[in-house]
């Protein structure tokens, strides 16, 4: 293994697979429709976003992706109010190609520079199109979490996703 080749993901999370490995598991990598042969790790970066894609062999022992975004996974506001002594969450509606009618809060992954806060606001006013209400916004004490352990690396300090 050559750890060089895994400059944003951590190599012990994800290593090249050994050929006995890549003869098992049977995926295959194609580049603009052609099939590249002989893969035994990949890498899809986008410094600009700082996304990182990383495909090879898991530490948990099984082969797969791993996405690294700035922050970790991004940042959600929970809408929330009580009337009559009950609590009321606010979900927004949406259509999305990969899912219909589909409920959410408010949510988004960290721009470019932005830290969590910065993106939880921004989101609520692009998803709601409410005003912006950064006085009013509070982060939810605890850890930032990570909503999908199986593709996303929160490994460095502080990252996940941050609820407000």
């Amino acid at each position: 293994m050559v750890a060089k080749e895994f400059t944003g993901v951590n190599p012990v999370l994800v290593r090249p697979l050994t050929e006995e490995e890549k003869e098992k598991r049977g995926w295959r990598v194609e580049v603009n429709g052609e099939v590249v042969s002989g893969v035994s790790s990949a890498r899809l970066v986008n410094e600009k976003m700082g996304i990182e894609i990383t495909y090879g062999m898991r530490s948990e022992g099984f082969d797969g992706a791993l996405i690294h975004e700035p922050g970790g996974g991004g940042s959600v506001i929970v809408p929330w109010f009580v009337k009559d002594k009950e609590v009321y969450i606010g979900l927004l509606e949406q259509n999305r190609p990969t899912l219909q009618d589909n409920r959410n809060v408010p949510r988004g992954f960290l721009d470019p520079g932005e830290n969590h806060f910065q993106t939880a606001t921004r989101e609520f006013v692009e998803e709601t199109g409410f005003v912006d209400l950064k006085d009013r916004v509070v982060e939810i004490p605890g850890p930032p979490i990570n909503s999908n352990s199986t593709w996303f690396d929160t490994s460095r300090p502080g990252e996940g996703v941050k609820f407000y």
